[in-house]
């Protein structure tokens, strides 16, 4: 077996810790906090933000972290400090707390997220890259699902507190195979060739120059932090079931949001090696919007949970999505120099989302703007995609 599977296995960890578990589970804590801390719900959600900006902020420290240190080491370290401020996490009060609780748990878990792992698969895979990334980021909607469900149950039999040291534990054995499994950042580093044989030369990780930021990089920048916005949404169904008098289908409706994101993570790459990036992405816009369009119109938990489950599909957009479409724009060897700043703009746009998403409900006491404004965004960044891949970005088509 190539050995380009197995690295794939281990990234799935990671993305079930990171986006899955990390970010995936914040919003289950809302609720619990708020109402024993007596905190607004935008207020507290700006933890989430504060992390999810210094995952972003990854586009700055990570590469030089990575050509400073060795690889193993900066990912056995980053994943230990995580660990342990998700844990502490439970034990604080103020939020001064939990904003510098999150400042930390960000930019540790930005050293094992999506930079990283995007540089493995780009390294390990020049054949089956969309079929790898999508089985890798179907981990988003394991952790997610599985994760919110079982941090539920937690919380109801021993509180938010005890809740947070679970998570800490389940991100430390989703990472443990990454950090044990013996390989390098580079197949040829080993003597092999990446899964498809050799093609293009990808630099190592931190040596790579980054690209320019020019009009369509921008422009490219600006649909990723939309994109990040809407995926946003899901963090606050807890608060959105209640809002609409079915609070018992909350939780289901972040599972069936994370089930609905596996299920569109392994149609969009299979669909994207058959019919090419730019169809894969505008079926998965497509099937996304009619899914938040549902949701306000749901008067069942069942209507809720299927209107949730298509929502989910907006993360094949920004997790799998995204890496197609700089693949497709700027070739196997231009990845490195393109993607973290898209990875700046997407994890931006989810973070601002958490806070202002919980502040116009504090401020309307309604979701419906949200759902309006989203269903919008969407729609703007597909044209975006169509515009930019209409000016035939970089040479690779």
């Amino acid at each position: 077996m190539n050995k380009a599977f197995a690295v794939a296995a281990v990234c799935g960890g990671l993305v079930m810790a990171t986006n899955g578990l990390t970010t995936g589970c914040s919003g289950v804590f809302y609720t619990p906090v708020c109402e024993e801390l007596g905190f607004y719900r935008g207020t507290f959600a700006f933890h989430a933000t504060l992390l999810q900006l210094m995952i972003a902020a990854g586009t700055f420290f990570v590469p030089w972290l990575y050509r400073k240190l060795p690889f193993k080491a900066v990912l056995a370290g980053s994943v230990l400090i995580a660990v342990t401020a998700t844990g502490l996490m439970g034990q604080v009060k103020s939020l001064a707390a939990f904003y510098a609780l999150s400042l930390v748990r960000g930019a540790a878990t930005a050293a094992f997220a999506t930079i990283p792992i995007n540089h493995l698969l780009n390294a390990w895979f020049t054949k089956g890259f969309g079929t790898a990334a999508s089985l890798v980021f179907c981990g988003t909607g394991v952790g997610a699902a599985g994760g919110a469900l079982l941090l539920t149950n937690v919380i109801q039999a021993h509180g938010w507190r005890t809740a947070y040291a679970v998570l800490g534990l389940l991100i430390l054995a989703c990472c443990l195979p990454a950090i044990l499994l013996p390989y390098k950042d580079d197949p040829a580093a080993e003597g092999r060739v990446p899964y498809g044989g050799p093609a293009e030369t990808v630099k190592k990780a931190g040596k790579t120059l980054m690209h320019r930021v020019d009009g369509p990089v921008a422009l490219a920048m600006l649909m990723t932090l939309i994109c990040g916005f809407i995926t946003a949404f899901s963090q606050h169904f807890t608060g959105y079931a209640e809002s609409v008098g079915l609070a018992a289908a909350g939780a289901g409706m972040l599972s069936a949001a994370m089930i609905g994101n596996i299920a569109s993570k392994l149609v969009i790459g299979p669909l994207s090696d058959r019919k090419g990036a730019i169809t894969a992405v505008m079926v998965m816009f497509a099937v996304c919007t009619a899914g938040m369009l549902a949701i306000p119109l749901g008067r069942s938990t069942l209507w809720l949970w299927a209107g949730a489950f298509f929502y989910g599909s907006c993360n094949a957009v920004t997790a799998v999505g995204l890496s197609l479409l700089i693949r497709r724009w700027y070739g196997q060897s231009g990845f490195d120099s393109v993607f973290p700043y898209l990875n700046l703009a997407g994890n931006a746009g989810a973070a601002l989302a958490l806070a202002i998403i919980g502040y116009i409900y504090d401020f309307t006491r309604s979701y419906l703007l949200v759902v309006a404004v989203c269903t919008a965004f969407a729609a703007l960044a597909a044209g975006l995609i169509l515009a930019l891949d209409k000016k035939h970005l970089g040479t690779h088509r």
